[in-house]
């Protein structure tokens, strides 16, 4: 896909959608300022853009599979810190161990839990779970139990079969993005006309059009509509 499309993939035909409709309100000022560029077959030019993209994203792009997977992980990770806490406070009390509490993993965890990257949370748990099995006993002895140990084990390997998951998931969109970027970038070539060209059009002769074609403004709505957030990266 071409780095000049600045929104989501799955976003594309929201944005089409949106300038599609402004453009059929306005379409008698376009013609009127540009008529080479925008004829009277404009709209089913679009839609015969639009279409395919829409066909794509429908029904090849794995979008909900990756949702439903990168919200498990999510699921998966929000119980970890309580237990992190806990076993931190075991390790700390603890004497003998083979290592001490910065180098037990626990600090690895809790930085993968901050940086949301289902990877390096897996491969954090990778540390910290053979610390606690060779330090099973001096835990033990803390009030540490197997139910805890095995919470830990338990994690990582469903952790470790979600995120993999995830790669293949995400493996298989680049593919299908990449073999139709060209349809995608048709297709913003074209949206890209008509937000330039309608914000010549109405900067001066009626501003308040001006978000209609202004892209960050499109997207902001589009994302507050569907109940999305997000940083919004300003047009060039």
């Amino acid at each position: 896909m071409s780095n000049k499309i600045p929104c989501r993939i799955e976003e594309l035909p929201f944005v089409a959608s949106a300038l599609r409709h402004t453009f059929e309100r306005d379409k008698a000022d376009f013609k009127s300022f540009f008529p080479k560029k925008f004829p009277d077959n404009t709209l089913e030019i679009l839609d015969g853009k639009i279409t395919p993209v829409e066909n794509v994203i429908k029904t090849e792009i794995p979008t909900r599979e990756i949702k439903k997977v990168t919200g498990q992980i999510l699921a998966e990770s929000m119980g970890l810190r309580p237990e992190l806490l806990l076993l931190e406070g075991y390790v700390i009390d603890a004497v003998n161990l083979s290592c001490g509490v910065d180098d037990f993993g626990i600090r690895d965890v809790r930085n993968s839990l901050q940086s949301g990257d289902p990877e390096l949370l897996v491969k954090s748990l990778g540390i910290l779970n053979p610390n606690i099995e060779k330090n099973i006993d001096a835990l033990k002895e803390q009030g540490f139990s197997d139910e805890a140990k095995g919470f830990f084990r338990q994690k990582q390997t469903t952790l470790d079969t979600l995120n993999k998951s995830q790669n293949d998931l995400m493996s298989d969109r680049v593919q299908i993005v990449a073999k139709n970027k060209e349809k995608f970038a048709d297709l913003w070539d074209m949206l890209t006309l008509i937000m330039d060209r309608g914000k010549r059009i109405y900067r001066t002769n009626d501003p308040s059009k001006l978000p209609d074609y202004t892209y960050t403004q499109i997207i902001k709505k589009i994302r507050r509509e569907r109940g999305e957030g997000g940083e919004v990266k300003p047009e060039a």
